[in-house]
């Protein structure tokens, strides 16, 4: 048997051992495959992680920091290396490495330039859209704010191993949402966002060269399934509950605490029934 099929056949036994809740033993089938091949990055993760589970959090963020050494682009090490900092209760260094993750969630739309697909955002007429309209900007909600009882579910699921939550909490860290979609004709959208048609469907262009360099906003489209997991990387950031598919949702969260972002307003749609005075007040401010 050839080193390589041998260290794949270490791992999927390590990997059949965590799944029996056998730390110890999947230890030693990591030890053997890092023996065989001292460069496999996937290898010692796993490993931090088996000894993350038997409390041996030191030894485990050693192992994290191997992998981050050897592929910097593995976003699981650094979510579990902040989970073991945070049981050892240094949360300034754990949010330093959750909001690391912020880099692999950065997926501008498809042919977003090419095609200029338009993003579209429905809106009520409230003090902050309103502001957000003048100034040519994105409002940011909190998350506490959203009408989905399961956004930002990392935060405020209370759950042993929801340190991501604790982390952000601990640091004073208000995760800020701004929800667009592709869907500019929706009836749906207008009466759940736009104040049942007496809002707006405001069309964005957004500067994603811009957003690229923010290291405190992440973005992208929102996937669809049950959301049951808090250490799915995608629920951090974009996962929904299937009931909200119809929303073909693409996403910005931001962790630095700011509510606005600049952007260029390209259109304003008014709702059906938008009260004349704020229709008024719209065409004075746009």
């Amino acid at each position: 048997m050839t080193d390589k099929k041998q260290t794949d056949q270490f791992l999927q036994d390590a990997a059949e051992k965590i799944s029996r809740g056998e730390y110890e033993q999947a230890i030693k089938d990591y030890d053997k495959a890092i023996e065989l091949n001292p460069e496999y990055a996937t290898a010692y993760n796993n490993r931090g992680y088996a000894y993350t589970e038997l409390g041996e959090y030191e030894q485990a963020i050693k192992d994290y920091d191997k992998a981050i050494e050897l592929i910097p682009q593995v976003a699981s090490a650094y979510f579990n290396r902040g989970n073991a900092l945070a049981k050892l209760s240094e949360y300034d260094k754990a949010i330093d490495q959750f909001l690391k993750l912020i880099k692999f969630t950065k997926n501008t739309p498809d042919k977003y330039r090419e095609s200029q697909k338009p993003l579209y955002k429905y809106i009520p007429i409230n003090p902050h859209q309103v502001l957000s309209l003048i100034n040519q900007e994105l409002y940011f909600t909190a998350y506490h704010e959203l009408n989905d009882p399961l956004e930002c579910f990392f935060i405020h699921h209370e759950h042993e191993n929801n340190l991501f939550g604790a982390s952000l909490r601990q640091q004073n860290i208000i995760a800020r949402v701004c929800a667009l979609t592709y869907q500019p004709e929706s009836k749906l959208m207008y009466s759940h966002y736009a104040d049942s048609h007496r809002g707006l469907c405001v069309e964005y262009e957004l500067d994603f060269e811009d957003l690229q360099k923010k290291d405190l906003i992440a973005y992208g489209k929102v996937f669809y399934s049950e959301k049951n997991q808090i250490d799915n990387l995608n629920d951090l950031y974009l996962l929904k509950n299937s009931d909200w598919r119809y929303e073909e949702e693409y996403r910005l969260v931001r962790f630095d605490n700011e509510a606005f972002f600049p952007c260029e307003i390209k259109s304003i749609t008014f709702g059906y029934r938008c009260p004349d005075e704020h229709r008024k007040i719209i065409y004075k401010i746009s």
